[in-house]
């Protein structure tokens, strides 16, 4: 069950990707749906995840746990039993199916569902595809010829810029609450609010800057490009290469990896290890097998930071 995915003020997509284990059965149909407790309900139920896999929803884990249900309501099994089952398989599917893609870019925050969406990535701009990734990378070009190291300063800066159609900066801000930089966000601030980027952009724009303690490493990304379908592209690609090894206990990897425009994955690491080589090796296949992605939307940052969590959950059937 995929439970969310966001993408935060750097462009940093967080996804969270959970398996649920459970035993093999064959291939179920509405026909097939055993007379018994909560009959209505369970045909109802295999309908909608007949429909999610329409969808391109992998619904191994609810065809398999939908057959347990049945089997118990063919072998006489308690209503109650049968009843909670089948509604607690039934909001495991929902929440799959209403899974939402919440997009935070530069304190703006956008929500959509992306399970089956049709969508395809758009901006407000009558600009042309590629103008708004080629005024992105003048201003990085900019930062790192224009810019004067900041002493202390050892972790990333999250700004919001607002730039005119002249290359003016009418206004800077914390993209986050980084008082705990005290006088360094300060300084940095300052030193923005000093330049003036390339003029003639495509239109006024909202840009959120990243930049890290290196210096001269600059990210910069357009506040407002919809990144919901892109978001959920990557999601379902590398949904569709998971394939976890069974286990008899929970396990939980978290994979780092950067893409670039183009959709190409430039590293990966495992941060932290799931303690389970044969899981990890699982998870970096996925993330191999599924790229390259889709390019991204107009307007991303040349390179995408993403956190990936893999979730093996072992739940025991009561």
């Amino acid at each position: 069950m995929i439970k969310g995915v966001s993408i935060t003020k750097c462009a940093i997509m967080i996804i969270s990707f959970t398996t649920c284990a459970a035993a093999a059965t064959e291939k179920l149909t509405v026909e097939s749906v055993s007379e018994g407790p909560s009959f209505t309900a369970r045909k109802a139920l295999l309908q909608e995840i007949i429909q999610a896999e329409k969808r391109g929803i992998g619904i191994s884990p609810y065809s398999k746990a939908f057959a347990e249900i049945d089997a118990l309501a063919k072998s006489g099994g308690s209503p109650e039993q049968i009843e909670t089952r089948t509604k607690a398989l039934h909001s495991a599917l929902e929440h799959q199916l209403t899974t939402k893609v919440t997009a935070v870019s530069g304190g703006t925050r956008i929500s959509a569902s992306t399970v089956g969406t049709t969508n395809t990535a758009s901006f407000s701009s009558s600009a042309s595809p590629g103008t708004l990734n080629a005024y992105c990378d003048l201003i990085c070009n900019h930062l790192q010829r224009s810019w004067k190291v900041v002493p202390g300063m050892r972790k990333d800066v999250h700004l919001k810029v607002f730039a005119g159609t002249t290359g003016s900066i009418s206004r800077v801000e914390l993209d986050t609450d980084q008082e705990e930089f005290g006088s360094i966000c300060q300084q940095v601030l300052a030193q923005m609010k000093t330049l003036k980027f390339p003029e003639h952009p495509p239109r006024e724009l909202s840009l959120n800057v990243t930049i890290s303690p290196q210096l001269k490493d600059f990210s910069v990304g357009v506040a407002d490009v919809d990144c919901d379908a892109y978001i959920g592209r990557v999601q379902e690609r590398i949904k569709r290469a998971w394939f976890p090894p069974k286990r008899s206990k929970s396990v939980h990897a978290v994979a780092l990896f950067q893409v670039n425009r183009e959709g190409q994955v430039l590293s990966c690491e495992l941060s932290p290890s799931s303690g389970d080589s044969e899981v990890d090796r699982a998870a970096m296949s996925a993330i191999k097998n599924a790229s390259p992605f889709s390019g991204a939307p107009d307007g991303m940052p040349s390179r995408i930071p993403i956190r990936f969590t893999f979730d093996y959950n072992v739940h025991e059937n009561r």
